[in-house]
């Protein structure tokens, strides 16, 4: 009888495996392709955010290569697209800790295809004054919850692509601009766990101050959302996302639940999402492994990227009065 069980639960499930096989690949085969991206969309978020997910099976170099290669394919994406904005997190830190690289990587990445543009700026945070100024003036409580809400952010210039003659000499600089095709600019900034729950814990350290020096001069301070805010998405801080992608390098056989990775979570309030993660069902209820996902991370892809912008333009939003 338990025989006869397990072979009618087995059938059970390989049936619901096989319908629900072929209708994701019924919605894979109706699906359209992605329009490209220098298509004009109904709507693009202003501000993009990245969420690259990281895996610890695989090699910290090829990780490392994965993220700084996915953030540069993202940059040139995010200017094809006009996107003026783009924010890098990822849990770890890792791409605070390479800002210059990534700057650099894009300044040459620019020249490879064609452009010319003047150099990046990049903006670090506030850091405290050395020994040597010690009895300086001391710094704002702004600037002390600046430092413990580190945020990088990179001006990326706008581009002009070369235009040469027929001899490999440059036209005119008159001509060139008139006929030149350019990328607009671009703000980067780069953020980790830094600037998510430590930063709303900054955040109530100097209301509470500002609240002590209220009292102590008499004045009123009541807390309100705005107030709140402008200190957590002011000057020098992360501001909020028109749109979330979050993006696993590791494709999983099963279907992944949506995690957050301590990105922060004021300043999505009203952030659309979209979780962009491979999956290989066959595989999972096989039993099997992919050698792929073991053996190198899996790169942002563009057609992901271009999906995730069609979803942007397809959503409804409403945000209420």
């Amino acid at each position: 009888m338990a025989i006869l069980e397990y072979v009618l639960l087995r059938v059970i499930h390989s049936f619901h495996f096989l319908v629900a096989l072929w209708l994701a690949s019924w919605r894979r085969l109706r699906s359209s392709t992605p329009l490209p991206l220098e298509v004009t969309r109904r709507r693009i978020p202003n501000h993009l955010a990245v969420l690259l997910v990281p895996d610890s099976i695989h090699e910290p170099a090829a990780t490392l290569e994965c993220l700084l290669e996915t953030v540069n394919r993202t940059i040139g994406w995010c200017r094809s697209a006009g996107i003026q904005q783009l924010t890098l997190y990822d849990n770890d830190g890792v791409l605070m800790n390479r800002a210059d690289q990534i700057s650099q990587r894009a300044s040459i990445s620019y020249e490879l295809n064609g452009y010319e543009s003047s150099e990046s700026d990049v903006q670090y945070p506030l850091t405290p004054p050395s020994s040597d100024y010690s009895d300086s003036r001391p710094l704002s409580p702004e600037d002390g919850f600046q430092r413990e809400t580190p945020v990088i952010t990179i001006h990326l210039p706008e581009t002009i692509h070369k235009k040469t003659s027929r001899y490999g000499l440059k036209k005119r600089h008159a001509e060139r601009e008139k006929s030149a095709a350019s990328q607009p600019p671009l703000t980067l900034c780069i953020a980790s766990r830094r600037s998510s729950k430590p930063a709303i814990a900054a955040a109530a350290t100097l209301l509470a101050r500002r609240r002590v020096h209220a009292l102590e001069t008499e004045k009123e301070s009541e807390l309100s959302v705005g107030k709140l805010n402008s200190i957590l998405e002011g000057p020098n801080c992360l501001p909020a996302p028109d749109f979330l992608i979050v993006h696993h390098l590791r494709p999983f056989n099963y279907a992944v639940p949506l995690e957050l990775h301590g990105f922060p979570p004021w300043q999505i309030r009203l952030t659309e999402i979209y979780h962009s993660h491979r999956q290989r069902p066959l595989l999972g209820w096989l039993g099997l492994r992919s050698k792929t996902a073991e053996s190198a991370p899996q790169f942002l892809t563009e057609v992901d990227f271009r999906t995730a912008l069609d979803e942007f333009a397809g959503a409804e939003m409403r945000f209420g009065k």
